[in-house]
């Protein structure tokens, strides 16, 4: 099965992060990868969401769930541009394109996805293993980044870890615009 295909090799790379190569060719085949590996326990989390909230919440839920598991990919393309930003134009360290730093976006960002189904199934904790999610996504997207860019861990570290505070300047930036193009409240 194509699907169980993808989602053993993503489970490899979880528990084996230097394995995560980037074999694929382009952002679609990329795209598309991430969509197949992270489809089972993307299904998981639908059913769990389905069977254990009530009918209000469900559907609100579920409605978050899809677009968050759709829009993933897309700001993994904001998240390559910072990198390849910070690890090519600032540090000189990456060595290949953008597509590498894509790949290696996207397999991060999918470990979090593989534990998103056991949090709806145990809230109680939810937080803790976000948190250990959250921490092996980016021990991954450093470790990948090093296989993929050709750059060492320490280089590819220090550009992850600028490429998070220039998101964090950029977002801000935006979002300092866009609320001060709301008009104040009427009073």
């Amino acid at each position: 099965m194509i699907i169980l295909d993808e989602f053993k090799q993503m489970l490899n790379i979880m528990l084996k992060p230097s394995s995560a190569t980037s074999s694929k060719t382009n952002f679609a085949k990329s795209s598309i990868f991430y969509y197949k590996a992270t489809a089972i326990p993307f299904v998981l989390l639908l059913a769990f969401t389905f069977f254990i909230h009530n009918q209000i919440t469900q559907s609100i839920d579920m409605l978050f769930e899809i677009l968050i598991w759709l829009i993933i990919p897309l700001f993994a393309l904001f998240e390559t541009a910072v990198f390849q930003l910070s690890g090519k134009n600032f540090f000189s360290s990456f060595k290949h394109g953008s597509i590498n730093t894509f790949h290696s976006v996207l397999l991060s960002n999918s470990a979090i996805i593989l534990v998103l189904w056991i949090c709806v199934l145990y809230p109680p904790i939810a937080p803790i293993l976000l948190g250990l999610a959250i921490l092996w996504a980016f021990i991954i997207l450093v470790t990948s980044l090093s296989v993929n860019q050709g750059a060492t861990r320490t280089e590819a570290f220090i550009a992850v870890v600028v490429g998070y505070l220039l998101m964090y300047l950029i977002i801000n930036a935006i979002a300092i615009i866009l609320v001060g193009q709301i008009p104040p409240p009427a009073a």
